[in-house]
Order: C-alpha cells, then structure tokens, then sequence
C-alpha cells in the first residue's frame, strides 16, 4: 500500500546456523550426548531511528528442542564501520545506513554464531518502503516492495537495483526474489529533486547445518497498519528443514514496543495472537515455537495527518516564506487499507498547532530561519540575513498533546548562487544592450525549461554575432540556467537570472511554484 504518510516496518525469520569448523562441531555436548545447537536472535532484524538503540535478545536451540537462554558472555559486531555503537547486547544508532549485526557466543566447545539486518534510518525522510528489510531462507520466495510517499500529493516514480541481482534479484515494479545464500541491499530511487533513495538489506539463509525439529516460523501477516483502539489477530506456523509443517506445537506469542509517541506501550497481544493498539506508534509481533522465532510488525497510525505547503522552498538571506496547512482524515480505513484516494477526506484544522524549527534547539547548529507569525491555518518563515548558502532546515506543524495527529515537515533551505556576482565576462565594445524573452518567468517545479532567447544588441538595437552572453542564478537550489539561457524550476521559491555580457546586463525574476 503506497500511503502518504507514515511508515510500516516487516521482518521475518531471524535464525542463524553456524558452527566454527567440523572439529568444532564434534565437540562433547552435555552429559556426553551428540547434542548439537543453533544461535537465535530473537530480536530479529531492527530499524532503528537516528540516535535511537535497542536491546538484542540470544538463544541457543538445540537438536532435541532445548532452550538455552544467553545473558552473558555473547559479542555483538557490525559489518558496517559508523553505523551502530554496541555495549554488550545494546546497540545505538550512529549514522544513517545499513548494516549486518552479528552475535557470536561459544557453548562447549563450540562457537556459534547468527546475524540479522539492521537500517539506521535518518529522523525525517521524504519516503519509506514496506518491508524495510528482507530476512529468508533461498527458496525462491518473491516480496513486493511498497514504497511509502510521506508528503505531498503527486506521487513519484521508483526505480529498483539490486547490489547482487543473484542473491536477490527486483524487477522494475519492485518485486524482489530470493535466489541463494548470501546478503546484498536493494536501493528504491523516488523521481525527487536529489533523486533520494532508501535501502533494504537482503539477507538470505542457506540450508541449516543444525537438524532441529522446528527450523523456521512464519507469521501471517508480516506487516499491518493498525488504528488506536483496532484489533487484529496474527496466525503463525512452524515447519522442519525440508519445508514440511510441524503442527502440534505451542505457540508463544509476545509483543514489543519499538517507538512510541506517548508514553507506555504501543500496543497489547494475547495468547491467541490478537494485538490491541493502544497508542500511535510501531512494534513487533513475536511468534516463537522451540525456541525459533519469527517477527512481524505493526504500526498504530494517526487517523489524521498534517499536511504543509510548499513541502519543499528556499530562501535567500533575509527573504520570507508562508506556508499554509492543511489537515486530512481517515474516513473510511477498508479504503485506506486498498490505496483509494477516497479515504481522505479534508477537515478543519485543530485548534493548538505547535510551530517549529528543530535545529533552533540545537545549540551547536542552530537555525538559519526565524518564525514571524503562525496560526491554525499558515506559518511564515524567514531567512536570516546573515543565513549560510546551502543551509537546510525543517519547519513541523504538531500537535503536542494528542498523538492522532500525523506531524507536517517541511524542508526549507538557504539558496545558493552568483547573485550580484555573477561573471559576466569581458566587456565587448559592440554590446549597448541585452534583450530577453520575458523578464518575469513563472515556472512549475520540474518542468520543462523556459528558453530566454537572449541576445546581445548594439546601440541600433541589431544582434551583435559572436557576443559571450553569460547567465547566473541569485538561488540554484530553486531555479537554474544553462549556458544556452534554458531555465529549469527546481523548488518552490524566488530567483533572479542575470544574462550579461561585461557590464551590460539585464534581470529576470523567477518564481517557481
């Protein structure tokens, strides 16, 4: 479902079978027995939010179904340099990325170890993709990906790639496919300005070295989005090494919050399978049958969502910007769940908006903008004069005490360009004048350029041959010009074209909406 807002996160099967080498694998098991273990991380593959961590949980499962839980004495490490700071089983998220974690843990003799995917995810992005990481066993099983559009109400494009197309490989239409053992990632390409992209890790299992009665664990569904106050009940089965299901078998469900927006869990689960959302936020289902486990996961959605406009503008030093609200319900959630547009439906905005700037709270960094005035309806912004070219920041309309209301972002930057130093070049004698098309353009962000059809004209008002006309932007992150005088919008805002030859020149103001 490709929803425009908020995130929905998937996992599946996070076992691994390992052992350090054949002698190894001999090694005497309790009491004198040929028992044999797998290393289990229950926990699964994660995402985590920039500067967020999480608690991994270990088990080893051996051939007959014993259970031997891990507390101490297990190492955690990252495949990935940067990604994750890890203290014991706990690990911080430190820059955004992808990584594997690995655990490795030694049990009589024998070192054992298991890995899962983890995605360190930037605080606000532009889209996400369900599922978020793709964990299974090299049976030829297809997920299709669904990229989630978390502002604005044209939808991009998506292009797919596979790092190693044969671990993993993906159509055009993002339908991944699991071929054999190994790990490779799956970058989604959106049709944005910057051409951003999210990551999915793709680890795929190989055949089990460990003949244990239950190897694999599957939960139906592997991912859903839930309301406050819904219910939905998870099914799971357990199966052998050949594929075979394991029926008979208890099932031990529990749940797990993984972020929240208000304090206390997110959501409840029962022996049946049923969860209860009670809070907007996410969590992972667990479903664990002799110690081999398998997660889905659940996101509480807000029923309402604030939406800003311009979702993305730029500011030169010491200009101003409004950008209005508007606010969308949930009407009808069956709709919603089928991707029809006609689950929305716009409402009056809620009185108490809270308007800020993030970065204006960080000391260190601080913000480039100011908020002049704000209301139920608009907020108005404005660069500082002496504000940094290139600077980004995000503007949030929230509401602070009711978690039912989605965030609206915004990204605002400072604009970048010539401006009045732009270099025109020599000067040429001939040149008395400059004449354009239009000096006032108006352009549709993307679309297809506005020719200037410069020229440079002498004293009698004739075309000067061979002249060097040259063009600059007062702000290129919002309108940029080619040496043939070819302008492209390319974010809400304000610009000026200078077209000159030495000192003979002539503006052109551009607005781009």
């Amino acid at each position: 479902m490709k929803h425009l807002f908020l995130f929905l996160l998937f996992s599946v099967l996070s076992t691994g079978f390992y052992s350090c080498s054949k002698d190894d694998d001999k090694a005497p098991a309790p009491n004198g027995s040929d028992k044999k273990y797998a290393l289990v991380i229950k926990s699964g593959g994660q995402s985590i939010s920039l500067g967020g961590s999480f608690s991994f949980e270990a088990q080893l499962v051996g051939t007959d179904g014993t259970i031997i839980p891990i507390s101490s004495g297990i190492s955690y490490s990252s495949s990935a340099s940067g990604v994750l700071a890890i203290s014991g089983n706990t690990v911080t998220a430190s820059q955004a990325g992808t990584t594997t974690l690995t655990a490795s843990y030694s049990y009589q003799g024998t070192t054992y170890t298991a890995s899962v995917p983890v995605v360190v995810k930037a605080a606000t992005s532009v889209f996400a993709v369900n599922p978020w990481t793709i964990m299974w066993e090299a049976d030829g099983t297809e997920f299709e990906l669904n990229p989630i559009y978390l502002g604005g109400t044209t939808i991009p494009t998506y292009t797919y790639t596979s790092t190693d197309a044969s671990i993993a490989s993906v159509t055009a239409s993002g339908v991944v496919k699991v071929l054999k053992a190994g790990s490779c990632v799956i970058r989604v390409t959106a049709s944005l300005e910057g051409s951003p992209f999210v990551d999915v890790p793709v680890l795929v299992l190989g055949e089990p070295t460990v003949p244990l009665p239950v190897t694999q664990v599957k939960i139906t569904p592997g991912s859903w989005e839930m309301f406050k106050n819904e219910t939905k009940t998870f099914s799971a089965k357990a199966y052998k090494s050949d594929g075979s299901e394991v029926t008979g078998k208890t099932i031990k469900w529990s749940i797990r919050t993984t972020d929240s927006t208000g304090n206390g869990e997110a959501a409840s689960i029962d022996q049946n399978g049923t969860v209860t959302a009670i809070r907007v936020g996410e969590a992972l289902v667990y479903a664990e049958v002799e110690g081999i486990v398998s997660q889905a996961s659940i996101t509480i959605s807000p029923e309402f969502a604030l939406v800003l406009t311009p979702i993305m503008s730029s500011l030169n030093p010491g200009e101003s910007k409004t950008f209005s609200l508007t606010t969308y319900q949930i009407v009808d959630k069956t709709k919603y769940r089928n991707n029809d547009p006609a689950a929305f439906a716009q409402v009056s905005n809620p009185a108490g908006v809270k308007w800020e700037l993030p970065f204006s709270q960080i000391p260190v960094i601080g913000s480039q903008f100011t908020i002049t005035t704000s209301g139920a309806s608009s907020c108005s912004v404005k660069a500082k004069d002496a504000a940094t070219p290139g600077m980004m920041e995000f503007l949030l309309a929230y509401m602070e005490n009711d978690d039912n209301y989605g965030p609206g972002v915004a990204s605002i930057s400072i604009g970048m360009g010539g401006g009045g130093n732009c270099d025109c070049g020599a000067e040429n004698p001939a040149v008395a004048s400059i004449s354009v098309a239009s000096t006032n353009v108006s352009l549709q962000q993307f679309a297809p350029g506005f020719d200037l059809n410069a020229q440079a004209l002498d004293a009698g008002g004739s075309p000067v041959s061979g002249a060097d006309i040259k063009y600059c932007s007062s702000n290129e992150l919002v309108a940029a010009v080619d040496f043939n005088g070819s302008i492209t919008g390319l974010m809400t805002g304000t610009a000026q074209i200078t077209v000159c030859v030495g000192s003979k020149s002539k503006i052109v103001n551009v607005s781009v909406n």
